[in-house]
């Protein structure tokens, strides 16, 4: 979204590649992704350490899961919520000494 090619990429790119970037943000603050832990549970603990996130968070989950595990294309505005969640994660960088 901040690069300006969310518009050319299809809407389930789109969860796919913020999935696998807020897993990344994620371990950078220092809580991994269990290896046992489901889309929605990652998600919900996630929304517990950064609770302004929790809604942002459920959301993409439940739209990874359609896209991951039901082969489901989500319409384009159902992905344009994602765009808050990259601005919110972008605010919220570990700080590095």
């Amino acid at each position: 979204f901040a690069a300006g090619t969310a518009d050319s990429r299809s809407p389930d790119e789109l969860v796919r590649y913020t999935f696998d970037a807020l897993e990344a943000w994620a371990r950078d603050h220092g809580w991994p992704r269990g290896l046992e832990q489901t889309p929605h549970e990652f998600a919900y603990d996630l929304g517990t350490r950064v609770e302004p996130l929790a809604e942002d968070l459920r959301r993409l989950a439940d739209l990874y899961c359609r896209v991951a595990y039901a082969s489901d294309m989500p319409r384009r505005k159902k992905v344009a919520p994602l765009k808050r969640l990259w601005q919110e994660m972008r605010l919220r960088e570990p700080v590095t000494v």
